[in-house]
């Protein structure tokens, strides 16, 4: 009774170049890179040398996708004025949260004998607030994506067709994989040599 072992898809020509982050060896020249060819059936890490290299893979280019809408300068010019404004009005706001706390603040130094223990903290906690309305203000930057020009591709993994020999040498050494694994799952059942026979 023979088994049968379910079959592979083939092997695939398209390899998408994708960072990784631990360095291994180049599967050609062995240097240290963090760059990894990958596609679902196999990978292999190469240096950024190779991939310019023609005689090793070909970049493939994108299709320009239609569903993509680019926006005019006036588009993007609109959207950043009307953004900027938002953050404006929103810095203002918070100005003005800030001085009506201070004015509370001063309202209740004034209160009684405890407003002046109270007084010095406040105070601190004040400054400490006003500082940090400062901070959070300052880290709201408009998304540099937005204001991208209508031209720039979105962040893609790039694509790589390698070369027919070295395509060829990949699908061996899969090969030879697969039929290790095979043989090694395989010769637990196998029998053994007889003892009887010296």
């Amino acid at each position: 009774m023979a088994t049968t072992t379910p079959a592979q898809a083939p092997l695939q020509n398209m390899y998408y170049k994708r960072p990784v982050g631990t360095p291994k060896p180049c599967a050609m020249c062995y240097r240290e890179t963090r760059t990894v060819l990958w596609n679902p059936q196999d990978f292999l890490y190469t240096c950024d040398a190779h991939l310019t290299d023609p005689g090793f893979a070909t970049a493939v280019e994108p299709e320009p996708t239609s569903g993509k809408v680019a926006l005019s300068e006036e588009e993007l010019n609109k959207i950043k004025n009307d953004w900027e404004e938002s953050q404006r009005r929103k810095r203002e706001k918070e100005a003005n949260a800030a001085k009506e706390k201070e004015k509370e603040k001063e309202k209740e130094k004034d209160k009684g004998w405890l407003g002046w223990m109270s007084g010095g903290s406040n105070n601190a906690s004040a400054s400490t607030s006003s500082g940090d309305a400062a901070t959070s203000s300052a880290k709201k930057t408009p998304p540099a994506a937005l204001f991208a020009s209508p031209n720039s591709t979105p962040a893609a993994h790039q694509k790589f067709i390698l070369n027919r020999q070295i395509f060829a040498m990949r699908q061996t050494e899969l090969r030879k994989k697969r039929q290790t694994s095979q043989v090694k799952a395989l010769a637990p059942r196998l029998p053994g040599v007889p003892s009887n026979l010296s």
